[in-house]
């Protein structure tokens, strides 16, 4: 099966601006490094010099590709960062998580099961400890290996299940109430009425 983008009017922005999402697509189809230059340049109708000039490697297609995700990462772990007391703290990067994981599927797949993106983003300091942060919220300060191990469980539990079939079927709510009780098991805590779902 091949990807092809719709044809758009062509010009220098408007190509930068459809190169990130033709890339995602392409991505998932092919893998990351199943995916050329040319590849991307014939999906979007443009000469592979014209995606050279914008992006010089797939590497920062990729970054392009993963950047406003991370952007919204960042912002989830600056809110749980700033909410008051642990157990808010671990709710708010919970929620958060899996508000994100769930409106982007596509992007969390590609993260999590394309073992070039993975390769490529761990390179990347930003991007990990990005992550450490993440997890640094869930487990504390001085997590015993049983509460790391359950922490990395929940987040890599969230991002793994929200692409699974036939879980990746239900409706959004429903999914999102699942994922935070599953979650909260795996770190042993209770669900507290004031959190709702």
């Amino acid at each position: 099966m091949t990807t092809v983008v719709e044809s758009q009017p062509s010009g220098v922005e408007n190509t930068r601006e459809r190169l990130p999402s033709c890339a995602l697509a392409l991505f998932a189809e092919f893998s990351f490094e199943g995916t050329s230059l040319q590849m991307i340049a014939d999906a979007l109708g443009v000469t592979k010099a014209a995606v050279y000039h914008h992006f010089k490697t797939r590497e920062d297609i990729l970054l392009a590709v993963v950047r406003p995700f991370l952007a919204d990462l960042a912002q989830v772990v600056a809110r749980a960062e700033a909410a008051r007391g642990r157990r808010p703290q671990i709710e708010c990067m919970l929620g958060g998580f899996v508000d994100l994981a769930v409106h982007n599927r596509a992007m969390v797949s590609m993260i999590t099961s394309d073992a070039g993106v993975t390769r490529a983003l761990h390179g990347r300091g930003e991007y990990l400890a990005l992550i450490n942060r993440s997890l640094a919220l869930i487990t504390g300060p001085a997590p015993t290996p049983e509460i790391l191990v359950a922490a990395t469980m929940a987040l890599v539990g969230i991002a793994n299940t929200v692409t699974a079939e036939p879980v990746a079927a239900l409706p959004e709510p429903q999914l999102r109430l699942h994922l935070l009780d599953a979650a909260r098991r795996a770190l042993g805590l209770r669900r507290r009425p004031d959190t709702g779902p």
